[in-house]
């Protein structure tokens, strides 16, 4: 049975330690007054503590190295436990760390959670530890396979889009058939969009892995919209689809990292054509917006179902049936996401109404 005592309370029913002690993470209860309550076997482990140990003990007076593997400094401790003792608890985010000066290494994942009574008062917080290594582990051997990979195909895609813009020029005007144009075109734009989709990748692995610069300049959206349209439309002209740009010439100018951004667009161009049906028309639109820009790309695709509509950022998302004209890799709407959350900004997907489509909304500020 559960006894409690004020605000604390002291788990003896054996069947739910049981419980706790069958789960293979770390896990400890915190009152409001920042002394642990609960610990299970694997917390025991991870800390190098025994229950007598740590039950009963104040956060701020265990010893460095403990806190050290619990992923906390002092300071920051202290702080959060300020908090505590007068029962806020702000939400905090599951955050991954090394223990540093630990062989072999180890990465642990840190989750909180509260501790509420039924009238929703806070009693303390739910602490859980999982060890995430072979994850890390396997995740830094796939993103260095990745560069070297991106960093091979670079190289060469660059140089066949050179050679095709010196066969262009060279070619005399008088033998520049039709089949020779279409070859040219075929060639060049299936070497662009490798070359987009390899620096898209590489781009993907250095924000998620927290290495992201952004180099800033003013840029005038109109141009950079005319550009696009005119280089979307090459692919969408052999499907019969209109690329619009309806955006318009004296829209603000914005400071942002200027090539991200022109790949972010001709992503969404790219998707937009993707799967749209034959003879329609994909149309961009920009207008401000009190302090922001509002992108919008229209398609006549089949549209994204409500419960996909977050998952279609995520790197390698598919949405099954779903296939449009080439098959993708599931990375440029995840590439689009890690721009815009970088500049500060919100990316989302709307249906248009009667089945016409989806509408692509990128939100930047001015």
């Amino acid at each position: 049975m559960n006894k409690q005592r004020g605000d604390v309370i002291v788990f003896n029913n054996n069947k739910l330690m049981a419980v706790f002690n069958s789960i293979n993470e770390s896990i400890v209860t915190i009152s409001t007054d920042g002394n642990i309550t609960l610990v299970n076997q694997y917390a025991q482990t991870l800390t190098g503590l025994s229950d007598t140990q740590l039950l009963g003990a104040h956060l701020l007076d265990l010893p460095d190295n403990v806190l050290t593997i619990l992923g906390y400094r002092r300071d920051e401790l202290k702080t959060m436990l300020d908090e505590l003792s007068q029962r806020v608890m702000s939400l905090k985010p599951k955050e991954t760390y090394r223990i540093p000066d630990v062989i072999p290494p180890r990465v642990l994942e840190r989750a909180m959670q509260p501790v509420r009574n039924p009238e929703g008062e806070l009693l303390g917080w739910l602490m859980v530890w999982r060890d995430v290594t072979t994850e890390h582990e396997a995740n830094q051997q796939r993103e260095a396979i990745i560069d070297v990979i991106i960093h091979n195909l670079r190289s060469p895609v660059s140089a066949v889009l050179g050679a095709i813009d010196l066969l262009d020029e060279v070619i005399p005007e008088e033998i520049h058939a039709d089949v020779i144009d279409n070859s040219l075109r075929v060639a060049r734009r299936g070497a662009k969009r490798v070359l987009l989709l390899t620096k898209s990748l590489l781009d993907i692995v250095r924000m998620q892995s927290g290495h992201i610069e952004l180099e800033r300049s003013p840029v005038d959206l109109s141009i950079m919209a005319y550009k696009l349209v005119e280089d979307a439309a090459y692919m969408a002209d052999e499907y019969g689809i209109d690329v619009h740009n309806e955006v318009p010439d004296d829209l603000p100018i914005i400071l942002v990292d200027e090539k991200k951004i022109r790949r972010m667009i001709a992503h969404l161009l790219d998707n937009a054509v993707k799967f749209s049906i034959d003879n329609s028309q994909v149309r961009i639109r920009a207008t401000p917006k009190l302090d922001k820009i509002i992108i919008q790309v229209y398609d006549t695709g089949p549209g994204i179902p409500a419960e996909h509509r977050e998952m279609i950022f995520e790197r390698y998302a598919q949405i099954e049936g779903q296939l449009g004209r080439w098959r993708g890799a599931g990375m440029g709407l995840a590439f689009c996401r890690l721009v815009v959350d970088a500049h500060g900004g919100k990316i989302w997907v709307e249906d248009l109404p009667k089945n016409r489509g989806s509408v692509f909304n990128v939100s930047l500020p001015i």
